[in-house]
């Protein structure tokens, strides 16, 4: 026996997962096939988006199932239209990216302070009587009577990682603007949701690829932020200078063993340098946009 359904407006059910990470929506659809019931405008199609507790997912794949002996008054079958849908990395989409960041830290050698705010007064020589008017940078940390040892310090510095989804047809032309950007500091400000960088603060260290045969590719960029800084460095010829270095320039000074009328010892500053060894890149090459995270631009 057919059981006879009335004509109604298609309805549905969602169901979600409890990280809200995955989701399922099933539709109701009367048409004479199942190509019928895919093709409607009320169907879900692939790639389409649905936002669960603020996480947006995509569609990732539709089937449609007839229900067994479902069938209206003009004799239209019934069908169970269901949509899977997934967060991004599940169920990626063209044009479409997402990013995470990192702290790291990288062991350096510091020879000497070179912040105004770590220097110290030396003490007075004697009554009202100001002490030594010689220059310094400050105590040199392991100061020996040969000179400045220095000591190991981590630097801290960012990591941005940004995985982008393509079809490979369009990967061999952006990887032409990414290997020109490769090794790169950004000559413009560079921004997203991760916040800003300004000019000069950006590297693009690194990329990665990858394929699999009918699936879109995924490309990765790897950048490395250090921000920008400026400090004063007195001299010993006298003078103070404001020194500004970009967050992936080098700073460098030549020093002189000195030491105090009560025999301490201090390097003073002969003179100082900022070195460029990374070439400046327009990042906007990267193509990275705001639209790609499903986020609108704050104005």
């Amino acid at each position: 026996m057919v059981a006879s359904y009335d004509n109604f407006r298609p309805t549905s059910r969602a169901s979600t997962n409890r990280d809200g990470t995955t989701a399922e929506r099933v539709i109701r659809i009367y048409s004479a096939d199942e190509g019928g019931a895919l093709a409607d405008s009320d169907a879900p199609k692939y790639g389409d988006s649905i936002s669960v507790g603020g996480v947006t997912l995509y569609c990732n794949g539709v089937t449609a199932d007839q229900v067994p002996e479902g069938v209206n008054a003009d004799g239209a079958l019934l069908f169970e239209v269901k949509a899977t849908y997934a967060t991004l990395d599940k169920s990626p989409q063209d044009g479409k990216a997402r990013w995470s960041v990192s702290s790291q830290n990288e062991q350096v050698k510091r020879f000497a302070v070179d912040k105004a705010t770590d220097k110290q007064d030396w003490p007075a020589e004697s009554g009202s009587v100001p002490g030594p008017t010689t220059a310094y940078t400050g105590l040199g940390i392991g100061v020996t009577q040969d000179g400045a040892e220095g000591v190991d310090v981590d630097d801290p510095f960012e990591v941005l990682r940004i995985d982008l989804w393509m079809a490979p047809t369009a990967v061999g032309a952006y990887l032409a603007a990414v290997r020109a950007l490769r090794n790169h500091v950004n000559s413009d400000t560079f921004s997203g949701p991760w916040g800003t960088y300004a000019v000069g603060e950006a590297r693009l260290v690194s990329y990665n690829v990858q394929h699999v045969n009918g699936e879109l590719d995924q490309v990765s960029l790897e950048i490395a932020w250090r921000e920008n800084v400026s400090f004063d460095v007195d001299f010993s010829g006298g003078g103070s200078d404001t020194v500004t270095k970009g967050g992936h320039q080098y700073y460098w000074q030549r020093t002189a063993k000195a030491k105090t009328d009560d025999e301490k010892a201090q390097m003073d500053v002969l003179d100082a340098h900022v070195d460029t060894v990374y070439p400046d890149g327009a990042f906007s090459g990267l193509g990275i946009t705001w639209a790609m995270f499903d986020m609108v631009e704050p104005s």
